[in-house]
């Protein structure tokens, strides 16, 4: 075996193809380094990088393998090879050994990178095993089929078709099991496909029978060559048994790996690993409950798949099911007919009457760290595990909207948010209970919210928000600061200390203002329980155009806070709008408060923020969330409700490097050209060398024959 394993070594170094596989592999190793990495200050080595020269191992491996075999027959040096003093199976391992160096030399080599770029920056050691695993596990079974493709024939272009197709179809695995109508079929494609594999475990999914799997086909292909080459000896008939027990043993240990894997984590952020928040409250659930992930199965998120999986195994009660909304259009119609854009990977909750859609463009959120960068958290997990439990859940902390005066409706994310946390909303009218004698707030409202009526409110209606503080109601108001109409409502606000000003807020604090519009405001936050949160994570809330609060004191007994507040150099544009970065004499100075918090500890609560753009969604995702979570924690503070107990999100997109700009032009020249030009220039010397001495070979023989033949 030793002799074979060197004879085949030395004939590929020896070879042109080597360098130029090398400096090939090198140079698309190169490009996407700095591409991937040096570009973008990422250190995701593995899953951007080495990925891309996985498909070059692909790409040439089969003119590694075609001559393993098939030239051998073609040349007839098998007879030499096989009559030898050594068995077949020490010459197909020497033959299969030497080819697995070859090749791997190179991945190996590439440890390189990431040593370098892990002194720069945050990197995920165990995600970037993940890609190395799945690299050489992947390449090894390619390897074998290669060899068994070429033990099959002697035409050396043959074989390597042949090889090619069956990768082709490797790669065409997802597609395939994107068409399959039976569940039964796309398992199994599914659950055998290289392709899977290959990108689960480069996804960070490394599961104990994948692995299994793998092996099981290395070592399988690798007898079936082994059976093909001792054909003379066992004859076709021994040789088909042997292949049918090979195969068999092969599916018997696979299956039984699938059925008892074990997966392991190898996500940088730890996707995969559930909070014990998350593992409480799924186990508790007892009521069935469908998962709907809005998309084809095929196209679905490798992670997501494995995520559903872990919460499947946590409790039998809940379903998963892919939908596709677009040929469903009964089921779009009962479950998201309120939602104006569907997205792909979205995911809706299902449990008896009650279900919550989850938009996957909320499922990442980002909070400013500094005026640089930014901090990126996935919540999937939370999102999913607070759509359970509400779905699940005998009691809802019940939020009545005010309707009939021209309120505006809550944008969904708000909504979203709310459902999230469970929260109920239902409409609520005051005319009709200021004009009734039976119908009355219900008993089990938690809280009111009014967001931004057009129309001002009778004194009756008011009344009955009076009575509904007195007994210990919660409020939660919204203006808007351009209608100066309500006048009954802002003499309600008045009486509990909540003045407000004519005119909207010109603030003159660059830090507290946005776009370079003075009247968007970004205001100061100030540090109560409500804000508490914001404050640990450097978020900023946007109010855009607002109206200024001035505090009277305790009025009817309620202490006012500020919570949101402009700076002492804000004024209250009254007149000359013409003019809106000059006080004028009309003008009111500032600074002035735009949300606010009245309290009573003996009756109610009243809640007012002076701007209604603070709800629109672009506005939010202008401020990073940070509006939805503020209005969020508001919400918590009315009704007493603890969202404490959630499953934290995930910190994702943290595995970034600062390059220097003389290191970054260094390695591009470095990557790019030194190292895939002098690798080339090595296989050119070596093919000279080589040459050389053949021709000298070659022209000593000669002369030493002329010279017998005298």
């Amino acid at each position: 075996m030793t002799a074979v394993f060197k004879k085949e070594l030395k004939m590929y170094f020896t070879s042109f193809f080597a360098y130029f596989y090398y400096a090939l592999f090198f140079l698309v190793l190169g490009v996407f380094f700095v591409v991937n990495c040096l570009s973008t200050y990422s250190t995701q080595f593995g899953y951007y990088v080495l990925s891309r020269g996985f498909l070059v191992i692909v790409m040439l491996l089969p003119f590694c393998t075609m001559r393993l075999f098939a030239q051998e027959k073609r040349s007839k040096t098998d007879q030499l090879l096989f009559t030898a003093p050594v068995s077949a199976f020490s010459v197909l391992l020497g033959k299969y050994l030497a080819t697995m160096v070859f090749i791997l030399i190179p991945v190996l080599c590439s440890l390189l990178y990431p040593i370098l770029i892990s002194g720069q920056g945050e990197m995920s050691v165990r995600f970037l095993a993940g890609t190395y695993i799945a690299t050489v596990l992947v390449t090894l079974v390619l390897l074998s089929v290669g060899l068994f493709l070429s033990s099959l024939t002697s035409n050396v272009v043959l074989a390597a078709a042949v090889t090619y197709g069956f990768y082709a179809v490797v790669l065409l695995g997802r597609i395939i099991e994107g068409i399959t109508n039976t569940e039964t079929f796309y398992y199994i494609i599914h659950n055998t496909s290289l392709y899977n594999k290959y990108y689960d475990m480069m996804s960070g999914i490394v599961r104990s029978g994948d692995i299994i799997y793998l092996l099981s086909l290395i070592v399988g292909f690798f007898l079936l060559t082994w059976l093909v080459l001792e054909k003379r000896r066992l004859g076709s008939k021994g040789m088909a048994i042997g292949m049918v027990f090979v195969i068999l043993l092969a599916a018997l240990i696979s299956g039984t790996a699938f059925h008892f894997t074990k997966v392991y984590d190898f996500t940088a952020e730890g996707l995969l690993t559930l909070s014990k928040e998350t593992e409480e409250t799924v186990k508790n659930i007892s009521k069935p409950t469908d998962i709907y992930y809005i998309g084809a199965r095929s196209r679905a998120n490798a992670t997501y798949q494995e995520l559903f999986n872990e919460y499947a195994r946590l409790n039998e009660n809940l379903k998963f099911h892919y939908k596709n909304v677009e040929t469903d259009s009964a089921f779009r119609e009962k479950y998201l007919y309120n939602v104006s854009q569907i997205t792909e990977t979205s995911i809706l909750v299902v449990c008896d009457e009650r279900y919550i859609y989850l938009d996957s463009e909320d499922y990442i959120s980002t909070v400013q760290t500094s005026q640089y960068s930014r901090k990126s958290t996935l919540e999937i997990e939370n999102q999913l595990t607070s759509a359970i439990y509400y779905t699940n859940s005998e009691e809802i902390n019940k939020i009545c909207t005010v309707t009939g005066h021209g309120e505006e409706t809550l944008n969904s994310d708000f909504t979203n948010l709310l459902l999230l946390n469970n929260y109920e909303m239902e409409e609520l009218n005051l005319d009709e209970i200021a004009n009734s004698i039976d119908t009355t707030i219900p008993e089990d409202c938690e809280a009111i919210l009014m967001n931004a009526p057009q129309v001002d409110y009778s004194e009756e209606s008011l009344k009955v928000l009076k009575e509904y503080l007195e007994d210990g109601g919660r409020l939660f108001v919204s203006i808007d600061p351009l209608n100066e109409e309500v006048e009954h409502l802002f003499s309600f606000l008045n009486e509990y200390g909540l003045d407000l000003n004519q005119g909207v807020i010109i603030e003159n604090e660059e830090e507290n203002y946005v776009y370079d519009t003075a009247y968007y405001l970004m205001p100061k936050i100030q540090n109560t329980e409500v804000t508490k949160f914001l404050l640990e994570n450097n978020m900023r809330v946007l109010t855009m155009t607002s109206k200024g609060i001035v505090k009277e004191g305790k009025a009817n007994g309620y202490t006012c806070t500020d919570i949101l507040t402009t700076s002492g150099k804000a004024f209250s544009k009254v007149t000359d709008f013409e003019n809106m970065t000059s006080k004028g004499e009309d003008d009111i100075g500032g600074p002035f408060s735009v949300a606010a918090l009245a309290q009573n500890p003996e009756k109610g609560m009243v809640f007012l923020i002076t701007s209604n753009i603070f709800f629109n969604e672009e506005v939010d995702a202008d401020s990073a969330g940070a509006n939805r979570r503020f209005f969020l924690s508001v919400m918590d503070e009315l009704t007493g409700n603890d969202t404490g107990s959630l499953a934290a999100g995930k910190e994702v997109g943290n595995q970034v490097a600062l390059y220097p700009n003389t290191l970054q032009n260094m390695l591009k020249i470095i990557t790019i050209v030194i190292i895939p030009v002098l690798i080339a220039v090595i296989g050119i010397a070596v093919m000279v060398v080589r040459y050389r001495y053949m021709f000298f070979s070659l022209f000593r023989k000669r002369k030493e024959n002329a010279y017998d033949e005298k």
